[in-house]
């Protein structure tokens, strides 16, 4: 806030909660999440992404770099983090990226790593096109066919109990329904 961006919150540490969000979600459509970058705001990111479909808002990620927290890169450079903040990609590509910049996606066993990683994510976006979206950008990453990840996002799906995918095997189109 003190370098300009309005309607700004934090949390206490890591704790985000759907009472949180549901209270967000009568001001906003579109939450911005900037958690440190360790492992624990990693995990605190990946639990504000469900949380925040959940309630039904829109979020996307400020990306601060090898900035341990928001408040290093804010006194550091106050001008980058206006830029950070406006820049701010949507959570899922966030994480797919950041995976992949990460991991070689050269090698098999980074490719299922992904796939585990980022299957229980997919499946919990409410909106079928960004499911539709995310499964053909994520088969497209481990160069498989639509179709063969989908089958493993299918069994996710059953087993969490909450989506079905059905694949039109004639125009190879992706569909997902409630």
């Amino acid at each position: 806030h003190r370098v300009g961006v309005e309607n700004i919150a934090a949390p206490l540490g890591t704790a985000f909660t759907e009472a949180q969000a549901a209270l967000i979600k009568k001001f906003v459509d579109t939450v911005y999440f900037c958690f440190d970058t360790d492992e624990a705001g990693q995990n605190a990111l990946l639990r504000a992404i469900s949380i925040a479909e959940k309630v039904g808002l829109f979020h996307k990620v400020i990306d601060i770099g090898d900035y341990k927290d928001p408040d290093e890169l804010i006194s550091s450079e106050p001008d980058k983090w206006i830029k950070c903040v406006n820049q701010a990609s949507d959570s899922i590509s966030y994480l797919i990226n950041h995976f992949c910049e990460k991991y070689d996606m050269n090698l098999l066993e980074n490719k299922n790593k992904l796939a585990n990683f980022i299957s229980p994510v997919i499946s919990s976006l409410r909106n079928d096109i960004s499911k539709s979206h995310y499964v053909k950008l994520v088969s497209g990453i481990l160069d498989i066919a639509p179709e063969v990840y989908a089958s493993k996002y299918l069994q996710d799906l059953y087993k969490q109990n909450l989506s079905l995918i059905h694949i039109s095997e004639p125009t190879r189109l992706l569909s997902i329904s409630y």
